[in-house]
């Protein structure tokens, strides 16, 4: 539906930024050396203390997050695969689900960046790298349940309620997820992005 391509444009726009961790000239993925300022943009990465395994879930991304829970969110409907058979995007970056509601406006897309890790410049601390070279407008570091995250986005859209929500769960392995199409509720979109990553987090865990 043209509806439903509409809503996910700026996923795909997040996304297709993300691989560029995977393309850098500059070594993305290195190590960041650490700094007295932990909570600043030019902090280091923190590394990942629990890695969690993501394998199991890489043919079917969308039971990461219970149905009932987006359900919760406003998403009726079950979310749509997206792998390498079924989008450009997922070839990009990895398996991933996304949830539209019926109208097509509003959307919530969840990527595993299995791709980035096996290319070797896999992980959150890759990402904070491209944001250094100017490949995201923002990095705002954030924790979920623990493990590392930061909102990020090619673009500044949350005043117009798109967000941008990266995870690592290994030091070489990260999770996004994207939010489109909040223009009514623009403040909701980032709770939204959170929500649906401690969702992740918790499946990985085993608690759902």
């Amino acid at each position: 539906m043209n509806s439903n391509r509409t809503a996910l444009v700026g996923v795909m726009l997040f996304v297709s930024a993300l691989v560029f961790s995977g393309c850098s000239e500059t070594g993305a993925g290195t190590p960041v050396v650490p700094t007295d300022k932990p909570n600043s943009e030019s902090a280091s990465v923190p590394e990942v203390a629990a890695p969690l395994d993501a394998s199991r879930y890489l043919g079917n991304p969308c039971d990461l997050v219970p149905q009932n829970s987006m359900a919760d969110l406003g998403y009726s409907e079950p979310g749509e695969k997206r792998t390498k058979e079924t989008t450009a995007t997922s070839i990009m970056a990895g398996p991933g689900c996304a949830w539209v509601v019926l109208d097509g406006i509003k959307s919530v897309a969840v990527f595993v960046h299995a791709d980035n890790q096996s290319r070797g410049a896999g992980g959150l601390a890759a990402l904070h790298e491209n944001y250094k070279l100017g490949r995201f407008a923002y990095w705002e570091p954030e924790t979920v349940d623990g493990y590392p995250a930061a909102f990020s986005d090619v673009s500044d859209q949350r005043d117009r309620g798109g967000c941008g929500l990266a995870v690592g769960i290994a030091n070489d392995l990260s999770f996004s997820v994207s939010v489109q199409g909040y223009t009514k509720q623009p403040d909701q979109a980032c709770a939204d992005a959170k929500q649906v990553a401690e969702q992740v987090i918790s499946t990985l865990k085993g608690g759902s």
